[in-house]
């Protein structure tokens, strides 16, 4: 997959400019200390208000995220190293960009066995994921009967675009890891991928920015 070398954006952030077709996907990792934090909201959210009836995804449990100020700051700094990127601008727009950016809504999802989101894109400028826990064993996944074809997917987050030609992409799959953060265009469409052991769950954050322009 192609890495983007942007020499006016690099070293910006921790991360890298991915661009497996069209759009750039940034992925990066958060730090400790908003991990952390992190895990106590999203802890902390199960009485939240239900996001369901807004979103796509076929979970049975997804929530509303109350954010605080220093892990709302963090995330849109990194939505702004895609943004500079996408515009091709020095790095010095990340602040820019980060005073031009708000958080439209931010929820959690509590992914179970056999949950899933399907096909969809997003609202806003800019979406996000961050994954805050993943337990799951991907080696053990694989051994399920559903997984022995020529593309095991279960678990995987997939980006999708355009349409499929000869040697050139469309697709890109990911295993996520906890900690682990992607900013991509909010019109980019995605899905998520079930995954097959029963009495774990995977806790991930998704959201969306708006530029003020």
């Amino acid at each position: 997959m192609p890495i983007l070398r942007y020499d006016t954006i690099q070293n910006a952030l921790p991360g890298v400019l991915m661009q497996p077709f069209g759009p750039i996907i940034y992925k990066t990792d958060i730090t400790a200390e908003c991990l952390d934090r992190l895990t106590t909201l999203t802890a902390n959210s199960r009485n939240n208000d239900d996001m369901r009836p807004g979103l796509a995804g076929n979970l049975s449990d997804e929530k509303l995220l109350n954010i605080d100020d220093a892990s709302a700051l963090e995330i849109i700094e990194h939505c702004a190293v895609l943004q500079t990127a996408l515009w091709n601008m020095p790095k010095e727009s990340i602040k820019h960009f980060t005073r031009k950016m708000l958080i439209d809504n931010i929820w959690v999802n509590y992914q179970k066995a056999f949950e899933w989101n399907p096909l969809h894109s997003h609202t806003g400028d800019i979406s996000f994921v961050i994954y805050i826990a993943n337990p799951i064993d991907y080696e053990l996944e694989k051994k399920h009967p559903t997984q022995r074809a020529n593309t095991p997917t279960a678990g995987k987050i997939s980006f999708r675009y355009g349409e499929k030609h000869p040697m050139s992409n469309h697709t890109f799959m990911h295993i996520p890891v906890a900690g682990e953060m992607f900013c991509f265009p909010a019109w980019l469409e995605h899905q998520v991928f079930p995954f097959t052991t029963e009495g774990i769950e995977r806790i991930s954050i998704a959201g969306n920015i708006s530029i003020n322009n």
